[in-house]
C-alpha cells in the first residue's frame, strides 16, 4: 500500500505514512550540544508566541522544546509539563488546546515507557502528584487517557480544521496524505488511539476517526478500511466496503487489502474496467496477473516395485490441458549425471515411455484436481514431466 506518506513531527518521533510507525532518522554523528541549543531557541520562540498570541508558533515551540529536553534526561519532564500546562491555561482556541493535550499525552507516554522497568505499586493516595518518579504505570496511563479525552473533547470544532492549516506543526508532504487525513479530528483520533490501552477509549477514537470524514468519500474509504483491518470489533467485510465505494477511484485502496485470491477476481476486473488509469490500477493489475497464473503440481510415489501401477494425483490452476509424459532414464545417462553431480537431464537423452493428455474444464480463475495412472514398467529409473501452454506458447518442461 505504501504510496501515501504523512510526516508528523511530534515528540521526536517521525511517523511515516498512516500504516506504520518508524523511528525518526538519526543524525549522522552524535552531538549532545544540539538538543540544548534547540531547547533554548524553542523557549525564545515560545515567549515570542505568548506575547503575540500566535498559537501555532506556541505549539511548534513546545514540540521542539519537548524533543530537546526529553533527549537530555528523563527528569526533564518536570520542565516540559509545566511549560505545556502554562500555555494551555492561556490558549483559547480549541484546535491548539487539543494539540497541546495530545503533546502532553505523548510526553507522559514517552516518560512512562522509559520507566517501565522501575514500576511502582503506589496508590494514588500515597504519591506526590507532582513527583512523576513515584507514579505507577497505571497512574501514567490514567493521566494519558485523561489527556486524550481532553484532546478529543470538541470533535465538531476539530472537524472544521483542515490538516493543511498546521504546516509548522504537522508536515504533510504527500497530496494523498491530506486526502486521507483531511482534518485535525482525523489526525488526533488516529494518533491518540495508539496511546491508550482502554478498550472503550480506543473505540471512541475509532468512531471519531471514521465520523471525522463522513461525506468525504476518499477519506471515508481510507479510514473505514483502516478500521476494518485493525479493529477486531469491526466485522465489516472488505468486499462489502468495495461494493459501497466502487464508484470512487479510491476504492482501489480497499482492493489492495483484499489479497490476490480467486474470490476477489471479479472485484479486481471491475476496478480496472472502471478506472483504466486509476490511482491503484497498477497494483490491482498485478493482483489479477497473480490470480491468472498457470500452475500444475503432481505427486506420486518415488519408489515402486516392478509390476506396480504408477498412480498420479495433484492439482492444476488455470490449466485446461496438461500433458504428462513418462520417460525412462537410461543407466548410462544416470551414471554420467551422477558423476558430474547433476540432477537434471537433456530430454533428448531420455527414452519416452508413455504419455497422458488430461483436459480440465474451467474458466480463469479455476482449480482442478489431477488423477491418472501409468501401467507397470520394467525395472529402471523414470522421470515424469508435465507440459502445458502459457500465453499460447509451450511452457517447456516442468519436471514434477
Amino acid at each position: 500500500m505504501g504510496k501515501i506518506k504523512i510526516l508528523l513531527l511530534l515528540m521526536g518521533i517521525t511517523f511515516m505514512g498512516l500504516w506504520g510507525v518508524h523511528a525518526g532518522a538519526a543524525p549522522s554523528e552524535p552531538d549532545f550540544d544540539y538538543p540544548q541549543q534547540v531547547s533554548a531557541d524553542a523557549l525564545k520562540d515560545l515567549k515570542s508566541a505568548q506575547k503575540s498570541g500566535d498559537g501555532q508558533l506556541a505549539v511548534d515551540a513546545l514540540v521542539r522544546f519537548a524533543i530537546a529536553r526529553s533527549s537530555i534526561t528523563e527528569e526533564s519532564i518536570d520542565t516540559i509539563i509545566p511549560q505545556i500546562e502554562a500555555v494551555k491555561l492561556k490558549e483559547k482556541r480549541a484546535d491548539y488546546n487539543a494539540m497541546l493535550n495530545y503533546l502532553e499525552a505523548l510526553v507522559f507516554k514517552g516518560y512512562a515507557g522509559s520507566r517501565r522497568y522501575a514500576d511502582h505499586s503506589n496508590s494514588l493516595e500515597e504519591v506526590n502528584p507532582s513527583d512523576y518518579t513515584e507514579w505507577s504505570q497505571e497512574q501514567f496511563q490514567l493521566k494519558i487517557d485523561e489527556l486524550i479525552n481532553l484532546a478529543l473533547s470538541n470533535p465538531e470544532a476539530l472537524k472544521k480544521c483542515p490538516i493543511t492549516n498546521y504546516s509548522r506543526i504537522i508536515k504533510v508532504p504527500d497530496k494523498l496524505g491530506a486526502t486521507y487525513c483531511p482534518n485535525l479530528l482525523t489526525f488526533l483520533s488516529l494518533k491518540s488511539r495508539g496511546l491508550t490501552n482502554d478498550p472503550s477509549l480506543k473505540k471512541r477514537c475509532w468512531d471519531l476517526q471514521v465520523e471525522s470524514c463522513q461525506g468525504d468519500i476518499p477519506a471515508e474509504i481510507f479510514n473505514r478500511t483502516t478500521r476494518q483491518q485493525n479493529d477486531s470489533d469491526d466485522d465489516t467485510k472488505l468486499a462489502d466496503l468495495y461494493e459501497t465505494y466502487k464508484t470512487n477511484e479510491h476504492s482501489g485502496l480497499i482492493l489492495e487489502e483484499m489479497g490476490a485470491y480467486n474470490s476477489n477476481y471479479e472485484y479486481f476486473k471491475d476496478y480496472v474496467q472502471r478506472y483504466p488509469k486509476g490511482l491503484y490500477v497498477t497494483d490491482v493489475k498485478e493482483s489479477i496477473a497473480k490470480i491468472e497464473e498457470k500452475y500444475a503440481y503432481v505427486s506420486y510415489k518415488d519408489r515402486l516395485h516392478t509390476g506396480d501401477t504408477l498412480f498420479v494425483s495433484g492439482r492444476v490452476t488455470n490449466v485446461n490441458d496438461l500433458e504428462l509424459v513418462l520417460y525412462r532414464i537410461p543407466d548410462k545417462v544416470y551414471e554420467k549425471a551422477k558423476k558430474e553431480d547433476k540432477s537434471d537431464y537433456a530430454i533428448e537423452d531420455l527414452e519416452r515411455v508413455d504419455s497422458k493428455m488430461l483436459h480440465f474444464d474451467g474458466t480463469v480463475p479455476f482449480d482442478a484436481y489431477i488423477k491418472g495412472s501409468f501401467g507397470p514398467q520394467p525395472y529402471g529409473r523414470y522421470l515424469l514431466v508435465g507440459n502445458y501452454d502459457v500465453d499460447g506458447k509451450r511452457s517447456g518442461l516442468e519436471f514434477v
